[in-house]
């Protein structure tokens, strides 16, 4: 189910459930309290918040993707090339936190592309989430549909890529995603990053080339050989990063 929210209410939402700082969507509400007033009118009438009597509940689904959002340690932030689609933070819950009856473990946040100044909130189980980056071409399909046998990949990439970016690569987790996402032959970056700070803990890239995708894997100090893409490593990764980080 997808849910859209005011920023705004979002950020109320996010402030009755403790959380003070989030990597992605910045909390700042100084001065607006007129806004987070509003906010909240608006909410009790459009049913979500109820009036308890003694306070306001937040109702489902949107209580469950608050949990999940303000409970996880970590996140694991998507960010595609040329700003073909808006950013997107997913958050997982602890395991045995919320069952699969609630709306899914997985909780995707992103600025909506319809109207301006909202996000959109979207619960789903690890398959609906695959599916979902299938769909959106995150997880694209391989260009050779069977190896070429021995090949220098490394060279043929190295050859074919502009001035600068490879040494971009190599200094792996201290240049910025966002300069990444500058250089033309990045096709998509997901991080792990920390869900209060926004600290980089590992991320991959995907670097659109004619011959085949290659896949780059990145962390503080030092990063894995660049490989042909495979949807099975990204998706080995992302699990690793699931099951471990949030």
């Amino acid at each position: 189910m997808i849910c859209v929210l005011d920023r705004m209410e979002f950020h109320v939402l996010a402030a009755a459930r403790g959380a003070e700082r989030y990597y992605g969507f910045p909390m700042d509400t100084g001065g607006q309290r007129l806004a987070a007033r509003y906010a909240v009118y608006q909410m009790t009438r459009d049913g979500i918040l109820v009036d308890e009597g003694d306070g306001l509940r937040i109702q489902q689904p949107f209580s469950h993707y608050m949990d999940i959002i303000c409970t996880s340690s970590d996140l694991v932030v998507i960010d595609r090339g040329g700003d073909t689609l808006p950013r997107q933070c997913i958050y997982h819950g602890p395991a045995g936190h919320i069952g699969k009856d609630a709306g899914g473990t997985y909780v995707c946040l992103e600025e909506s592309q319809v109207d301006e100044g909202k996000v959109c909130l979207s619960g789903m189980d690890q398959d609906g989430l695959c599916q979902q980056m299938e769909d959106l071409g995150q997880l694209p399909l391989p260009r050779l549909e069977e190896g070429i046998g021995t090949y220098d990949y490394e060279t043929y990439w190295r050859g074919h890529m502009p001035g600068g970016l490879w040494e971009l690569l190599e200094a792996g987790c201290e240049v910025e995603t966002d300069v990444l996402l500058k250089e033309p032959l990045v096709y998509l970056i997901a991080s792990l990053r920390d869900a209060h700070t926004g600290e980089l803990k590992e991320r991959i890239l995907l670097l659109d080339s004619p011959l085949e995708y290659c896949l780059l894997h990145q962390y503080p100090g030092g990063a894995l050989g660049p490989r042909p893409y495979e949807r099975g490593a990204v998706l080995e990764i992302l699990r690793t990063w699931w099951r471990y980080g949030t």
